[in-house]
């Protein structure tokens, strides 16, 4: 258990983000009946988000402190390195999934009369 502390402190560090991708995750459940493209695109963003959220404190929380134990440096700056730039891309991705869901399935606005 005292290994998993760092990872643990992590995921508390991390509190804001996952209660608000559980909550988008209920809230999407919720709309689903009403608005079924906007709710699963909203599901899908708030799951990676999640997952990235947990990733990144396993890696940051168990393998970085396993790895310099170790000396694995080398392989620690790489992996870092490519794990910091895929979830950078998942982030991004989750913020398009987002806006998507946002402004998906709305009717266009009718014309102004002059």
């Amino acid at each position: 258990m005292e290994e998993l502390s760092v990872f643990f402190t992590m995921l508390v560090g991390a509190a804001p983000l996952f209660i608000a991708a559980v909550a988008g995750i209920a809230l999407s459940a919720v709309l689903w009946p009403t608005a079924r493209k906007p709710a699963m695109l909203m599901l899908i963003a708030c799951v990676v988000q999640l997952l990235v959220t947990v990733a990144n404190a396993a890696i940051y929380g168990w393998y970085v402190p396993h790895a310099s134990h170790d000396g694995g440096f080398a392989s620690m700056r790489a992996l870092t390195t490519v794990w910091a730039m895929c979830a950078s891309v998942l982030h991004a991705t989750a913020f398009a999934l987002l806006f998507w869901s946002a402004f998906s399935g709305r009717r266009p606005a009718a014309a102004a009369r002059r």
